[in-house]
């Protein structure tokens, strides 16, 4: 615990005639806690690779992973898509741990195996959608599609989860919207100082993310004064927050969205040895993940969001772990990640129970400062989109397919 002014941001309401901007939010001085939480996509085989079928192998090593967790008092937060709600092998798996309380479990949207598929394959994969951002589908598939899901994790588990992460990192307003009317309480889909623009769905590019606060912040309704829940907390994947002076001021340069971004993003990524993430890779040179969790501490936060598929934990299934080697060493970095949480008493729950106790503590008031607000810009062409889509914009994602014809 620690005594500290702390900072949070939200996504200030527009009024008719402008762009989302964020306004910061002054929080009074308070004793609080550092949050630690893991949040897994919990899902399919060798995503990446393997586009027509569905393995579930990668589920029998979550035993191990759930007991390297316990260890460490650490508490995950396993992100469901359908096929873990409909496999007997993932149900073997994940229910006995969610029954037992030691993990919280939340909704991971993948568009190409949520039914209902226009095009399946045999193995049950929608050959139409595949790989394709949530934001791309129809109003009514992805309404149909989002629905499904949540009715078979309630159904499979008997919980209702309240953390979504999209696909892909495929977020926008329109499923934001959707998991505000449902009752969530966070999302975690958000990678700040990264673009996925060049990142292609079925036909879009990924989002943006460059001007995406590093920190948490409140993401409201489109619509103003709905009735329930009128917004949902962003709680964003942790990534590295370098104190020396030139890292420092690329991210800032990144952040305000000016001409270069990617060039920045790239040297920015090189400067500090890595892509940034909070996120077990073997790639990483040995301790960066403690020097990215470090680095995060240094600027006094309320939560540390380390990620991680759970095809990465088992040998073959994940472009990070095709040889032993990488294997053992994703591992080892992992266990290093949770001696560190646990010998500096950082607490771990699940990210809906951070996010509350976080909520319970925080005041809010506002501040007249603001940061410019953002301008999107559309590629033109027979097909309307977003080539370099903000995640803020607070209109809906074309309609793709309708406009193709």
């Amino acid at each position: 615990m620690l005594w500290r002014e702390s900072r949070i941001r939200a996504i200030r309401r527009p009024s008719k005639d402008e762009p989302f901007s964020f306004k910061k939010i002054g929080i009074k001085f308070m004793r609080t806690n550092i949050y630690f939480t893991v949040t897994v996509d919990t899902e399919a085989d060798d995503a990446w690779r393997v586009q027509d079928h569905i393995g579930m192998r990668n589920l029998s090593v979550i035993p191990r992973f759930q007991a390297l967790c316990d260890a460490y008092d650490i508490v995950p937060t396993y992100m469901l898509t359908y096929e873990c709600t409909a496999r007997e092998e993932a149900l073997r798996v994940l229910k006995p741990i969610s029954d037992q309380g030691r993990c919280e479990l939340g909704y991971h949207f993948h568009s190409w195996t949520t039914p209902p598929l226009e095009q399946p394959s045999p193995e049950g994969v929608d050959l139409k959608w595949r790989y394709a951002y949530q934001y791309e589908l129809p109003d009514s598939l992805f309404q149909e599609k989002a629905e499904c899901l949540l009715k078979a994790i309630e159904g499979s588990y008997g919980v209702r989860p309240t953390s979504h992460r999209a696909g892909r990192w495929g977020i926008d307003q329109r499923t934001v919207d959707w998991l505000i009317e449902h009752h969530f309480i966070v999302d975690t889909s958000v990678v700040p100082l990264w673009d996925l623009s060049k990142l292609r769905g079925r036909r879009s590019g990924g989002p943006s993310f460059c001007a995406s606060p590093r920190t948490l912040f409140i993401w409201p309704h489109s619509i103003m004064d709905i009735a329930g829940p009128q917004s949902i907390m962003e709680v964003p994947v942790t990534v590295h927050q370098s104190t020396h002076l030139l890292p420092a001021l690329l991210a800032a340069y990144i952040q305000n969205g000016w001409a270069g971004q990617r060039t920045a993003a790239r040297i920015y990524q090189k400067l500090i040895g890595g892509n940034g993430l909070l996120r077990p890779n073997p790639a990483y040179v040995d301790g960066y993940m403690l020097k990215i969790i470090r680095s995060h501490l240094q600027s006094q936060p309320t939560i540390i969001n380390m990620m991680i598929h759970s095809s990465e934990l088992m040998l073959g299934q994940s472009p990070f772990t095709r040889t032993r080697e990488d294997l053992e060493k994703l591992w080892h970095g992992l266990r290093d990640a949770f001696v560190f949480v646990h010998r500096n008493n950082l607490k771990s729950l699940g990210i809906t129970a951070s996010a509350r106790m976080l909520e319970e503590m925080v005041t809010i008031y506002e501040s007249p400062d603001f940061t410019p607000g953002f301008e999107r810009r559309r590629r033109r062409g027979g097909i309307l989109q977003e080539t370099r889509r903000q995640i803020f914009d607070h209109s809906r994602a074309p309609h793709y397919r309708n406009t193709a014809g």
